[in-house]
């Protein structure tokens, strides 16, 4: 949003702060702790014993740390400045108290398995943050990233210098991002430029007079994406999320038959995306699916964390098993003894 920053005083008569729309502050600061409050449910694993081989449930603590611009890129028409982009760093402790008093460090990798699960859950938890203030999303597209209804492509590719800047890195290579996730995290480290400490009221210039240049309404760009206040339609809202989650099984099983929590986690978040329901259904709307046995448990992982499948994938296995069976029951002739018979025959 334009909108970025506005002014208020505080106390102090004469005195002015910085600061942004509280609005769109709160929102985005609510997602984060929606994805925070996941991670501390279900992916906030102590260590213990030798080599960590144990594992319990422990708190998360996290700083979190708001921030409102990208790092400074070209853009289309030459200009070079930081476009908006209200953001939030989280910096995970790497320690936390176990059940008994004592410290002990986290399990890293069940954290960082975690990454597409907290996404869409960041994902779901914003879209209704963002819809709560009036607007509507739309191009909802993989794991739940969406797009405010009525800012165009244009525009958004325009205030997307940063993005465009790695992409066109990548390009050289013959990849992109959804195809090559690490070498774009690799190339986002080695090209991004420092970070300039830059005045308020100049970020706000330049940003007004950049939209100006590409056509955008400033003054009533805000007011023009907000949609008439007609209400939520919970109904219609929780007919979609229950339509989409009904064809879950068959999405989740196109590619593997074996389903982590995890995953099912983050497609149920992603199933959220656009109804307007609160991020902190998925673990519930998950849960359900399993008491529905939608998906069944079949085994567990080497931490003792279920893993899952869907009826019509277990009943494939076993007709897979069976089939075997019945060929492995079946006397089949050796090379060397079909040769013996048949030199017999001819002798």
């Amino acid at each position: 949003m334009l909108e970025a920053y506005q002014r208020y005083t505080d106390a102090t008569p004469g005195r002015w702060r910085r600061t942004r729309p509280r609005s769109a502050s709160r929102a985005q600061a609510a997602a984060v702790r929606a994805t925070l409050d996941m991670l501390a449910a279900e992916a906030t694993w102590g260590r213990r014993g030798k080599g960590g081989a144990t594992i319990e449930a422990v708190p998360l603590t996290a700083a979190c740390f708001q921030h409102c611009e990208s790092r400074p890129a070209q853009h289309a028409d030459g200009r070079v400045f930081a476009d908006p982009n209200l953001h939030t760093h989280c910096v995970i402790m790497n320690l936390a108290t176990r059940a008994d008093g004592t410290l002990g460090g986290l399990h890293s990798k069940i954290l960082r398995d975690h990454k597409m699960t907290a996404g869409a859950v960041y994902h779901a938890a914003l879209a209704a943050e963002v819809q709560n203030l009036g607007f509507a999303v739309d191009r909802i597209g993989k794991n739940g990233t969406f797009e405010i209804a009525g800012v165009t492509d244009h525009a958004i590719q325009y205030f997307s210098a940063r993005r465009q800047e790695i992409e066109a890195e990548l390009a050289k290579l013959g990849a992109d991002s959804p195809s090559a996730p690490s070498l774009a995290a690799a190339i986002t480290r080695q090209t991004r430029s420092s970070k300039i400490a830059s005045d308020t009221s100049a970020a706000q210039s330049t940003w007004i007079d950049a939209a100006q240049a590409i056509g955008l309404d400033v003054a009533g760009f805000v007011d023009a994406l907000r949609a008439p206040p007609i209400g939520h339609d919970r109904r219609a809202a929780e007919l979609a999320l229950q339509q989409r989650l009904d064809e879950l099984p068959e999405l989740l099983t196109q590619s593997q038959s074996v389903i982590e929590r995890r995953e099912l986690l983050r497609a149920v978040a992603a199933c959220l995306v656009g109804t307007g329901l609160p991020a902190e259904r998925a673990a519930h709307e998950a849960d359900q699916l399993l008491h529905q046995e939608a998906f069944l448990e079949i085994a567990q992982d080497a931490l003792g964390r279920p893993l899952y499948s869907t009826p019509d994938m277990v009943a494939i296995e076993r007709q897979v098993v069976e089939c075997a069976h019945g060929i492995a029951s079946i006397r089949l002739w050796r090379v060397s003894d079909i040769m013996r018979r048949l030199l017999l025959v001819h002798s």
